[in-house]
């Protein structure tokens, strides 16, 4: 039993390490517009009108809505090329029903794509030069 829980340890704490590593792969500014791009095309907005903050591995990225005024805020962190996000106060968007959000940063790093998979097997793409998210 004891050997079984210290593997499990190891696990869990490998697991900790690695969801780690992948948001180290990017710097916080790289983060922001990674999450700025995904949130701009789940939510049918410029990612020029957004703001991204970093609050350690999670990047809140805001805007306020043109029509409006309406302040809106999201949570975002990156887990391999996968984008979680959640609302200000809501759930990560991490359920098999939920669309799965992917980035690719293209052309030397010029460009990012998002791709929003849905479960129905439809998929949204979305694509960013980089000096729209600077």
């Amino acid at each position: 039993m004891r050997i079984a829980m210290r593997r499990f340890g190891i696990l869990v704490a490998g697991l900790a390490v690695s969801v780690s590593a992948y948001a180290a792969e990017h710097t916080p500014a790289e983060r922001g517009e990674i999450c700025r791009a995904a949130i701009g095309g789940v939510m049918g907005r410029k990612p020029s009108i957004m703001k991204a903050q970093a609050e350690g591995e999670v990047s809140v990225i805001t805007y306020n809505r043109p029509s409006d005024g309406k302040l809106w805020s999201y949570r975002c962190r990156l887990e391999g090329n996968r984008v979680i996000w959640a609302t200000e106060t809501g759930r990560w968007r991490t359920d098999p029903l939920d669309s799965v959000v992917t980035f690719e940063v293209l052309d030397k790093g010029k460009r990012v794509r998002i791709v929003e998979r849905h479960e129905d097997g439809s998929q949204n793409e979305y694509s960013y030069h980089r000096s729209e998210l600077r």
